[in-house]
Parts: C-alpha cells; structure tokens; sequence
C-alpha cells in the first residue's frame, strides 16, 4: 500500500525534527499573538513554504506569469525564503524532509535538494537579522505584488490564504539561544504596519478572518 502524506504531515515533522529549538505554542490561528512573538524577538526570520512533494513544489510556478518569472527570477531570496517538502524514505514506511531555496524554482538546478536538518538554520548563512525586517518586509510585499492572485483567489489545493499564499506557508523565527516561533504568512501581514493595506485590500474582514496556524 502506497504511503499517503499531506501538507499537514511536514509541517508537523518539520517541529518534531526541530527538537533542538524550543517553539513558542502553536498560534491555532490567533492573529493578535503575532505582533507579541516579534516585538520581545532578536534574531533571523525566514519565509518558509510546506509543500507535500517536490511536484507540489512545481505546482508554485503556475502562481506567477511566465513574463513575471524572467523579469523576476534573479529578484527572489537566496536567503530566507525556501520549500520544505517531503519524500518516501528507503523503508517506505515513513517520510523525509527535504529543503530548497525558492529561488531555484526558477533556475536551471545542477544539484539535488538537501535533506532537512534543523540545524541548518544555525550553522549556514542563511536568515535575515530582525533589524533588517524592512528588507524581509519590503520582499514579501513584492512577492505578493507579482503573483497571480488577488483578492483571496485562492493558490493551490485547501488554501485559505487572501493574499495568494497556501494555507502551509509560515514566517518562522529562529534566535541564537534557540528560541523559535512560527506565525502563519497572513497572520504576519495583517499584523504588519507596511504589509497590512495588502491584506485590507482583499476586501477581507480584518477584524474576523483566523487563518489556522502551525499546531
């Protein structure tokens, strides 16, 4: 019998395998608990997108238009912004995790994705410093800008997101003394003073829309 796993399965193993980090509880979709996790927070952020496969992971070049992606392809973060997504390991039994830069999406690859390990988030360099978050801000309202959708269109199977996001796309904090949280990717521009207009212009119910959050 084939083994099944959903978006859902990752982005669960994605916190167990992370056992070295000490994550804040779940937000289950309390948008006000956002701007709380920021403002005591020092340390690196990253856009991080769940993806149930590598194919799911192909499926993100159909949010933007092919004109948009040559204009572009050079503009996307080699930093903070990647895909973790999962494959059958050896025993068929279980999944592995797996991680890109969302950058190569749109590159030729010459080499395989590297298998996830919590740890990467410390010893490469990767991240951007929470005293560059205008620099991380000014990058997701690009990002935002250029996609496909607009107005809560929706992106993809099960996606909540009115901003053009899938539902498992997360904007996760890591500090140096292991501290860590995740906030789900409309929770933090609904709470954010640059990126909030984008969420408004949705047309959306500011006041009354959860998103469900890691957990």
């Amino acid at each position: 019998m084939a083994l099944k796993w959903w978006e859902k399965t990752v982005e669960y193993k994605f916190v167990v395998d992370a056992k070295n980090f000490d994550f804040a509880a779940p937000l289950d979709g309390n948008h006000e608990a956002a701007g709380d996790l920021l403002s005591g927070f020092s340390g690196k952020l990253f856009i991080i997108e769940f993806k149930k496969d590598m194919s799911s992971c192909k499926d993100e070049l159909k949010k933007f238009e092919s004109e948009v992606i040559d204009q572009n392809k050079d503009k996307f973060s080699k930093n903070f912004h990647f895909l973790i997504y999962g494959e059958e390991n050896t025993n068929g039994k279980s999944i592995d995790l797996y991680f890109d830069g969302y950058f190569y999406l749109f590159k030729p690859k010459n080499k395989k994705s590297s298998k996830w390990n919590a740890n990467i988030f410390h010893e490469c360099e990767v991240g951007i410093h929470k005293d560059n978050i205008q620099e991380f801000d000014e990058y997701i309202e690009w990002l935002i800008k250029i996609k496909k959708n607009k107005k809560g269109e929706g992106s993809g199977n099960g996606s909540f997101s009115k901003l053009g996001f899938d539902e498992y796309t997360n904007v996760v904090g890591i500090s140096s003394d292991g501290k860590a949280f995740a906030i789900n990717f409309d929770n933090y521009c609904r709470e954010n003073e640059i990126l909030k207009h984008l969420y408004l212009d949705t047309g959306q119910d500011y006041e009354n829309t959860d998103g469900p959050g890691m957990g």
